[in-house]
């Protein structure tokens, strides 16, 4: 097997891989008020494997509901997430945080709503 090379940072400080979590996010729309409805998770080992993999539903924070665009019947369809299941099927405390703590470099493809969930969750 290949090892592959550690992350370098701006300053050029390396960063193993065993400390870089991968978070990919499903939204209630693409809309401007959307939310995120689903977050998973893979956390690397140094040699590019994924040590660990998870993902959940994530219960809306009551403000996110408010406006019209916050929820799209396409981007149900196309998740096949419903509010229902959000609002039924969630964890308290998901490891929707990734416990990004022990983390040098979190890498997502949603940086507005991995902000947005940060906020919500209780400290």
């Amino acid at each position: 097997m290949t090892t592959l090379p550690a992350t370098l940072t701006n300053d050029n400080t390396v960063i193993p891989l065993s400390r870089i979590a991968v978070i990919d996010l499903e939204a209630s729309s693409l809309g401007s008020a959307s939310y995120p409805t689903e977050i998973g998770w893979a956390l690397l080992n140094d040699d590019g494997t994924i040590s660990t993999s998870g993902a959940c539903l994530i219960r809306p924070a009551a403000k996110w509901t408010t406006f019209t665009n916050a929820w799209s019947a396409a981007s149900e369809r196309l998740t096949g997430i419903t509010r229902d299941m959000c609002q039924r099927r969630w964890k308290t405390r998901p490891h929707a945080s990734v416990r990004t703590g022990q983390f040098r470099a979190v890498f997502s493809d949603g940086r507005d709503w991995v902000s947005a969930l940060a906020r919500a969750l209780p400290i």
